[in-house]
């Protein structure tokens, strides 16, 4: 049986992911704008940059990058693929759909959604043949009636194709709680969902999503405040050091470029350069290091096939 990740240039075997990145953009527009004022944009520039961060992430030593940024946050396959292939580091993309849930889907079925997200992740996003490898999903302070619908969409895709459902939560509501609960409901294989953004969240907190068997995303690595900082690093320490390094993936939740942001923290490799350090530092040991930022990304990012 073979086992790949799906990349933005086609299967990539998983012992050649190296060292990855969970949660990543490359570029993200407000959805409608490009396409309604195409002169705002210098695409050239956007890529330009794109391939420049790529480079120093790739000479950084990391290996892949998994990129969630999903359609309405202007979602560009061939902008991405072009710069991941000019580069040369892998790339893997999300379906799925962001916090604010387009009206489309908010008339539409779980199902509908469902098929739609395993679409793009089976046969490729529109009609660029990139095809997506991971879905995306997003609440905040709650999970919303549209956002439910989503979920429960990228569930059901989820267990179709055996791809993994990455989230974005706001961990100061607890709300990856209950994305637990719904993606449970679905049935879904809860070791194969990353809890996004729990990296202010309370021990308290994040311990009941250790328990609950999913990963836990600590992604916004250099995207927060300096002492807020100190802080996730203390706790991710004594969780590394409880034994949860397995069920752990780092990252930073950076991008070469945002419309709506005029200084965009730029670069993948704050987590290798000023995180990974203090780690060690503080007497993680190395195999841990690799659990989190190696192996979990490896098996969440397996998908099995036949062949």
């Amino acid at each position: 049986m073979a086992v790949w990740a799906q990349g933005t240039g086609g299967p990539i075997p998983v012992d050649d992911l190296g060292l990855t990145l969970m949660h990543e953009h490359i570029a993200i527009f407000s959805p409608g704008v490009r396409e309604a004022y195409p002169f705002l944009f210098d695409m050239d520039e956007v890529l330009s940059r794109s391939v420049e961060d790529l480079r120093a992430a790739k000479e950084a030593g990391i290996g892949t990058i998994v990129d969630v940024t999903t359609p309405d946050l202007g979602r560009d396959p061939r902008l991405v693929a072009d710069a991941a292939a000019i580069a040369g580091i892998n790339v893997i993309l999300c379906t799925g759909i962001w916090l604010d849930v387009p009206r489309y889907f908010q008339i539409r079925s779980a199902d509908h959604a469902a098929e739609l997200f395993a679409r793009e992740i089976e046969v490729g996003i529109g009609d660029t043949g990139v095809r997506a490898g991971i879905i995306k999903v997003a609440s905040n302070e709650e999970v919303t009636g549209p956002q439910e619908t989503i979920l429960r969409g990228a569930a059901r895709a989820a267990r179709a194709t055996g791809v993994a459902v990455s989230t974005h939560t706001l961990a100061s509501a607890r709300t990856g709680l209950r994305q637990l609960d719904i993606l449970d409901e679905e049935g879904l294989d809860l070791g194969r969902v990353v809890i996004g953004h729990s990296t202010s969240g309370e021990p308290k907190y994040l311990r009941n999503l250790y328990e609950r068997g999913c990963t836990v995303g600590w992604d916004q690595f250099g995207s927060i405040e300096p002492a807020d900082e100190d802080d996730a690093i203390a706790n991710l320490i004594a969780f590394v050091k409880e034994g949860r390094a397995a069920n752990t993936v780092l990252s930073q939740d950076a991008g070469s470029f945002v419309d709506w942001v005029e200084n965009v923290p730029r670069g993948h490799t704050h987590v290798l350069e000023a995180v990974l350090p203090r780690l060690l530092e503080a007497g993680v040991n190395p195999s841990d290091i690799a659990a989190m930022t190696i192996e979990a990304p490896a098996r969440l990012l397996a998908i099995a096939d036949s062949t």
